[in-house]
């Protein structure tokens, strides 16, 4: 994940930490630090000059989502969510049918 050769001038300190990543959006608007975010949630705000795209001053990696679902009827809201999503997902190469 980290590229070689990468050196931070100082650690980075943890000042908050959570999975919501609008939640962490939200952290870095009022200058809390920096936050690794997917580019679909910040665009406008690297658009606008709001926030700077760091990534080719720290380390930055490809997430990959997995959805994972029990086999069997869902509620019709749950299984229009299910369709829904089949249909934006985008496959690598090799992946199995949903």
């Amino acid at each position: 994940m980290f590229r070689d050769n990468f050196r931070l001038a100082r650690p980075l300190t943890t000042v908050a930490e959570t999975g919501l990543s609008l939640a962490v959006v939200e952290f870095v608007r009022q200058g809390l630090g920096v936050g690794w975010l997917p580019t679909s949630i910040v665009a406008q705000d690297i658009a606008n000059g709001d926030l700077v795209d760091l990534r080719e001053q720290l380390p930055n990696f490809t997430l990959s989502v997995v959805l994972l679902r029990l086999e069997g009827p869902m509620s019709a809201s749950g299984e229009e969510f299910w369709q829904n999503a089949k249909e934006c997902i985008v496959k690598s190469d090799g992946a199995e049918d949903i």
